[in-house]
C-alpha cells in the first residue's frame, strides 16, 4: 500500500485510469504472494486484481457511473483483459469492511477477519490505507488482502526446529 501511494502521489499512478491500475496491480502480483491488490474511490468505483487457486488473475472492476455493476474480466499471460461477465451487486464498496475501517481511521489498518461476499468460503484480512488529496479530502482506500488459506500454506512450508514454538496471535 505504501509503495502504490507513493506512485500516485509521485504522479505514476492515476487513480482514475483504471486500464493502468489494473495492469501495475497484475504486475505486483508476479512479485507479491498476496490474495488480492485493489483500490476504491470515495466516488464508488473500484478495481481490484485476485490471485486464483491455480494461479491466474482476474481484474474486477465497478465504475463510478455503474456502481452497481461489478465486471470481473479473465487476463491472459500479459495481463490484458480477455473475457468479461458482469453481475449487478447492491453493495457499496464504501461500506466493506476493508474500506470503511480505514476511511473511518483516517490511518492505515487492519481489517477484522472476513469472508469475501462473493466466495464466501474464503476468509481474508486486509490491509487498508486511506488515500487523500492536497486539501485534505478522503479520495478513496488502496487494500492488500491475504487469505487466511495463503497464510496457512506459508505457515505449513516453514522449518521449525523440534524445539520451537511458532504463534500467530490476534490483537483482540
Amino acid at each position: 500500500n505504501e509503495i502504490n501511494l507513493a506512485a500516485e502521489t509521485s504522479g505514476f499512478l492515476p487513480l482514475d485510469d483504471f486500464e493502468g491500475l489494473s495492469h501495475y496491480f497484475w504486475r505486483q502480483m508476479q512479485i507479491m504472494d498476496v490474495s488480492y491488490i485493489n483500490y476504491a474511490s470515495a466516488n464508488g468505483a473500484f478495481i481490484g486484481v485476485e490471485r486464483l487457486k491455480t494461479g491466474s488473475f482476474l481484474i474486477h472492476e465497478t465504475l463510478e457511473s455503474d456502481w452497481q455493476r461489478l465486471t470481473t474480466y479473465e487476463t491472459n499471460r500479459f495481463g490484458d483483459r480477455t473475457s468479461s461477465q458482469s453481475v449487478i451487486d447492491s453493495n457499496r464498496i464504501q461500506d466493506e469492511g476493508w474500506y470503511a475501517a480505514a476511511a473511518a481511521a483516517g490511518q492505515p489498518v487492519w481489517s477484522e477477519i472476513y469472508q469475501w461476499a462473493d466466495q464466501p468460503d474464503v476468509l481474508s484480512l486486509s490491509s487498508s490505507y486511506p488515500v487523500y488529496d492536497d486539501k485534505g479530502q478522503l479520495q478513496g482506500v488502496m487494500g492488500v488482502d491475504l487469505s487466511l488459506s495463503d497464510i496457512g500454506a506459508f505457515l505449513k512450508q516453514i522449518n521449525v526446529s523440534p524445539n520451537s514454538q511458532l504463534y500467530i496471535l490476534e490483537r483482540n
